[in-house]
């Protein structure tokens, strides 16, 4: 089987950028649509509103439907959003790479646990994954212990030291390469995927 290597597009999730996602001529960075942060503003507001109501007044039930109605507003926008992004990303792929992320581990910290619920990965991934597979096109997940964000891929040195999600930029300290973390981890994901299509008999052209 032979895959065009320009088809062959890896993503890394993220929560400063959502997504940032290409093949090897390309970096593309998505950012969460500013609406989302509106209702997500809008909800805490009225969560704050609820906390000091008295509990059965109709004032609160009023504050009630009122939370309803922005959580199903944000679900809505998420899921046109992220069926769009989706789209976009299976009409160019013909193998799409990605992270296989452990949400429960992350949902325990405690620091990042809301802004990985808000973010929703695992929707887009379960997207992707379905309209891939549905155009008979490769969905690779790489191992959930493989540190895409570690390595350089300038020259596989791995640094332990980039755990903190905090930097965003570094400098490697063996080829002193400038690497940006997402367009790192992207890159080093699709050095995943190329490894793994050869492994499994693909010819890349």
């Amino acid at each position: 089987n032979f895959i065009e290597k320009d088809k062959i597009y890896s993503a890394d999730m993220g929560i400063k950028s959502l997504l940032t996602y290409g093949n090897l001529d390309s970096d593309i960075k998505i950012d969460n649509p500013k609406y989302f942060k509106v209702h997500e503003r809008r909800i805490r507001l009225l969560n704050k509103k609820l906390s000091r109501q008295v509990i059965g007044s109709k004032n609160r039930q009023k504050t009630i439907n009122l939370l309803n109605k922005e959580y199903k507003k944000l679900s809505n926008q998420k899921k046109d959003f992220y069926h769009k992004l989706s789209r976009q990303i299976v009409d160019k792929a013909d193998v799409f790479i990605c992270e296989d992320l452990n949400i429960k581990g992350i949902l325990q910290n405690r620091h990042l646990s809301k802004e990985v619920q808000n973010v929703s990965w695992y929707m887009l991934q379960t997207f992707i994954k379905y309209k891939m597979e549905k155009k008979n096109k490769l969905f690779i997940k790489a191992n959930r212990f493989f540190p895409s964000s570690q390595i350089c891929n300038c020259c596989n040195f791995k640094n332990t030291d980039i755990k903190d999600l905090k930097i965003r930029y570094y400098r490697c300290p063996k080829c002193h390469s400038l690497l940006d973390r997402d367009i790192n981890a992207k890159n080093n994901l699709l050095t995943y995927g190329f490894e793994t299509l050869k492994k499994d008999g693909y010819v890349i052209k």
